[in-house]
């Protein structure tokens, strides 16, 4: 369609001249059809959600979903995570239930606050999915930081380091378990910690985290090998994640993972590393008590133990200082092939321009909507 005013060319279906904004003459034209997503199996690459979200990279995948690394094109080069949640429902009332618990637990986690646990940016549900859309956390999980290290040096990571990391843990978990009501992660895991090349470390995965009134019936379990006993009965309460804290310390201090061990099954910390000290083994095992009133009641007492044999912990971990021993060698290395491997927004991804007004996509090129008519910035 050529404009009656400039002659400048424009789409079939636009109502205002992208070159001088004056209106077009109306034409009946039945708008094509946008490419229906799947409703199983993994998002294509390029694929934009919600008109703003494109999919860049798969970062992983799980029972209930998959987590994508996507360039919000609100903005130049932001890059978020994507987090999938699929379910299956058995008729239309349990779907709009699970629609309102879905919207009312991520405005939940939108709404948390502290340092060690990365932003929620938007959520919507769209083609019979759930999404969660987060902030890019650029580090290495320590999953993969014992593994590399054991790899590189022949042994688990230092115990000075592992109580540093539990010192930043229980902080967080302070901080949820503090909330009125209290958040229950339920699947703490040193594949769900990241570590940055700055020392600092995020909690993440809140995909099936909880907002509970003490011990609460639930369906969803964690991770075998670090949910605690009484999860597999559809229980949870903060002192799960006190067990799941204890497992994880366990592996990193052994680099022995219960995921591959008989359930519930943990030999004392110095039968297996005996540079670990008598306290942390004695910390460590209760945390891992089978029933719940025999573990410390609370983060803050697993602190005030902590902090009996290990004062200066905190002291370490407030000063923020960048770690040069191997682990941070190694987690920079990571970090910086994960930058230049992370796929970029193709030249055609970004040859667009949204409307401020309408949110209308529009060539690089345009300077008044073709659908609203008002002005479209440029960078």
């Amino acid at each position: 369609m050529f404009c009656p005013s400039c002659q400048s060319p424009n789409k079939q279906n636009a109502r205002f001249c992208a070159s001088c904004g004056g209106t077009l003459p109306a034409v009946a034209v039945s708008p094509a059809p946008a490419p229906a997503l799947p409703t199983s199996g993994r998002l294509s690459m390029q694929t934009v959600l919600g008109g703003r979200y494109q999919i860049l990279e798969q970062l992983g995948r799980g029972g209930m979903g998959n987590v994508y690394l996507a360039l919000d094109r609100t903005f130049t080069s932001k890059t978020v995570v994507v987090k999938e949640m699929i379910a299956f429902f058995n008729n239309e009332t349990e779907e709009q239930y699970a629609h309102r618990r879905f919207l009312a637990e991520a405005d939940t986690l939108a709404q948390l606050n502290h340092p060690g646990i990365p932003q929620v940016y938007d959520r919507f549900l769209f083609n019979h999915r759930y999404y969660l859309v987060m902030e890019h956390i650029r580090g290495l999980d320590l999953q993969k930081t014992v593994e590399k290290h054991a790899e590189l040096y022949g042994t688990p990571l230092p115990q000075d380091l592992v109580l540093e990391i539990l010192c930043s843990l229980i902080h967080v978990l302070e901080y949820l378990h503090g909330l009125e009501p209290p958040i229950i992660h339920r699947d703490l895991k040193p594949a769900n910690i990241l570590l940055t090349a700055e020392g600092r470390l995020k909690l993440v995965d809140f995909g099936i985290a909880k907002s509970t009134h003490g011990a609460q019936a639930g369906t969803k379990i964690g991770t075998q090998g670090y949910a605690a006993p009484e999860q597999f009965k559809g229980f949870v309460s903060p002192l799960s994640d006190i067990y799941a804290l204890g497992a994880t310390l366990h592996h990193l201090l052994t680099n022995r993972d219960p995921q591959q061990e008989m359930p519930f099954d943990f030999p004392p910390l110095r039968t297996l590393n005996p540079s670990v000290t008598p306290d942390v083994e004695a910390l460590v095992h209760r945390m891992l008590a089978v029933s719940p009133q025999e573990r410390p009641p609370s983060v803050q007492d697993v602190r005030r133990r902590l902090l009996a044999f290990a004062p200066d912990v905190e002291k370490s971990l407030h000063q923020h200082r960048r770690r040069d021993d191997a682990v941070s060698q190694l987690i920079a290395a990571f970090a910086s092939t994960s930058e230049k491997n992370t796929p970029s927004a193709s030249p055609s991804s970004l040859s667009q321009l949204f409307c401020p007004n309408c949110g209308t996509a529009n060539r690089r090129e345009t300077r008044f909507c073709r659908e609203c008519g008002g002005h479209v910035p440029h960078a």
